[in-house]
């Protein structure tokens, strides 16, 4: 999920109060994308891709892909 720490709460109360549990919550990754000090829109779509191939990495590692 792309947004601000305040965007994040607001939405995760929302999602709550419409019947989400926690566990439900957990799986988002929030703030999106690894942490390679992307600052440009391109930087950032980056950073996203990276955090997927990577997950997916893991996933096949784990034989659930």
């Amino acid at each position: 999920m792309i947004g601000s720490s305040r965007k994040r709460g607001l939405i995760f109360q929302q999602l709550l109060a419409e019947g989400f549990t926690q566990e439900d919550l957990a799986r988002v990754a929030c703030p999106v994308g690894l942490p390679i000090g992307a600052e440009t829109p391109e930087e950032i779509a980056v950073s996203i891709v990276a955090q997927l191939v990577a997950m997916r990495s893991a996933q096949r590692e784990k034989g659930s892909v």
